[in-house]
C-alpha cells in the first residue's frame, strides 16, 4: 500500500497530495505518532513557535494506522490530533467506524488541514483529491441532521464526520461524530473544526477491502479466532465495556457524585446489562468480530422516541454515577443528546457533576 499525504489549506482553498517518506512510516507507524510529527513540522515550516487552539495556524492531522484498511481484525480505526482548546498542547482522539477504511481506499494515509475558511464549509475527500464546498445551510444543524442533509446528494459509499452546535460555538470539549456510534470525542477537536469553520469532512471511497492472498487470509483467521476465544469476548460482544459498572462498583472504584463516593447505590440500574431491553441490534466496525456497538430505542415513558447509540462504560459513569443519576433511560437520552450536539459525553457529564457538587455545597 502507498502512504500518501493529502494537504488542505482552507485559507487558499488549495489541496495537494504528496508521498510520505518511508522513514516517517517506519519511525512513527501512522496514527498519533505520525500526526504529532506532521503537526510539529507544519508549525515549524510556518515559523509558528506558539499557537493556540483557535489560531488559524493550528493544524488538524488525521492518520490511519498501518493495519487500517488491510482486513486485519479490529483494524479500522483512525487517529486525530490538533492543539487542544482544553490544554493548548497536543490533543489526541481516536475514531472507529468506516472513515479510516474509506480513507485508505482512496490511497490516502494522512490528511493535514491548515488555515481557516472565510465562511462555513464542508470538505469532500474523494478519489481525485479534495473539494471545499459552502456549508452555510448546514451551520446550526445537529450532527445527525448534518449527516442526513449531506448524504442526500452524495454517493452511497460515503462517510460523514461532522460537528454539531457545540463545535460551531467552540465549546472546549466539542467532539466530531460519524453516524450515531463513532466519535473523536476527547480533547476538543470538534471545537478546532468549528474555529476553522469546517462543518463536516466527507470521505467517499469503497469500504471493500483489498484482496488478501492465501497466507494473509490464514493470518486474519488466526487472529480473529484469538479475539473470539478471549475470556472477556462474550461480555464485550454483548455489552461492550458497559457491563463493567457493577464489577467496578463492587471493588469500590466507581466515581460517584463527583468523586465524593466510591460506590453507587444505583449501579445495577445503569449497568449495560440493565440497558439490554432497549437494544435493537448490534453494530460493528469493518472486519471487527467484537461488534461492541448497539442501536437503542426507548418505546415508552418520559424519554419515549429516543433512538441512537448505547453508551460505553465511561459515558455511563459520567452521566450516571458521577451525577448521582440512576435512571437508565435518562442516561440513554442524555448520551444521545450530547452526540447530536457534538459534545464529548465524558467531559459533559463530568462538568455537570462538578456543577452539581458546587451547588450542593452552597
Amino acid at each position: 500500500m502507498a502512504y500518501t499525504r493529502l494537504d488542505i489549506d482552507l485559507t487558499t482553498g488549495v489541496s495537494q497530495k504528496e508521498a510520505l517518506p518511508d522513514e516517517l512510516i517506519c519511525r512513527y507507524l501512522g496514527g498519533r505518532g505520525l500526526n504529532a510529527r506532521l503537526i510539529h513540522d507544519t508549525l515549524q515550516k510556518t515559523h509558528t513557535d506558539q499557537v493556540s487552539a483557535f489560531d488559524p495556524a493550528n493544524v488538524i492531522a488525521m492518520s490511519c494506522g498501518l493495519l487500517t484498511g488491510t482486513g486485519a481484525p479490529s483494524g479500522a480505526r483512525m487517529h486525530l490530533n490538533t492543539i487542544s482548546p482544553l490544554t493548548d498542547i497536543l490533543g489526541s482522539s481516536n475514531i472507529g467506524g468506516d472513515a479510516g477504511t474509506r480513507l485508505r481506499s482512496l490511497g490516502v494515509f494522512t490528511v493535514v488541514i491548515t488555515g481557516q475558511a472565510e465562511h462555513p464549509v464542508w470538505i469532500h475527500l474523494h478519489q481525485d483529491g479534495a473539494d471545499i464546498h459552502p456549508a452555510g445551510h448546514l451551520w446550526g444543524l445537529s450532527t445527525g441532521e448534518t449527516e442526513l442533509a449531506l448524504q442526500k446528494d452524495l454517493p452511497g459509499d460515503s462517510t460523514v464526520m461532522s460537528i454539531g452546535p457545540a463545535g460551531e460555538n467552540r465549546c472546549a470539549f466539542a467532539c466530531i461524530m460519524s453516524g450515531n456510534h463513532h466519535a473523536a470525542g476527547r480533547t476538543g477537536i470538534g471545537a478546532v473544526m468549528g474555529a476553522k469553520r469546517i462543518k463536516a469532512v466527507v470521505i467517499t471511497g469503497k469500504k471493500k477491502l483489498p484482496k488478501l492472498d492465501i497466507a494473509q487470509k490464514a493470518t486474519v483467521r488466526v487472529f480473529t479466532r484469538k479475539i473470539m476465544k478471549a475470556p472477556l469476548y462474550p461480555v464485550f460482544s454483548k455489552l461492550s465495556n458497559s457491563g463493567f459498572v457493577i464489577p467496578i462498583d463492587e471493588k469500590g472504584m466507581l466515581s460517584t457524585r463527583n468523586y465524593s463516593d466510591i460506590t453507587f447505590e444505583g449501579a445495577k440500574k445503569v449497568d449495560g446489562s440493565a440497558m439490554m431491553k432497549y437494544v435493537q441490534k448490534s453494530v460493528t466496525c469493518p472486519k471487527c468480530p467484537v461488534h461492541c456497538k448497539a442501536d437503542i430505542k426507548i418505546s415508552e415513558g418520559r424519554y419515549r422516541g429516543t433512538t441512537g447509540a448505547r453508551p460505553d462504560l465511561e459515558p455511563i459513569i459520567a452521566l450516571g454515577p458521577k451525577c448521582g443519576l440512576d435512571d437508565p433511560e435518562a442516561v440513554l437520552y442524555l448520551h444521545n443528546l450530547c452526540n447530536r450536539l457534538g459534545l464529548d459525553v465524558i467531559s459533559a457529564g463530568s462538568t455537570a457533576a462538578f456543577a452539581m457538587d458546587l451547588f450542593n455545597r452552597g
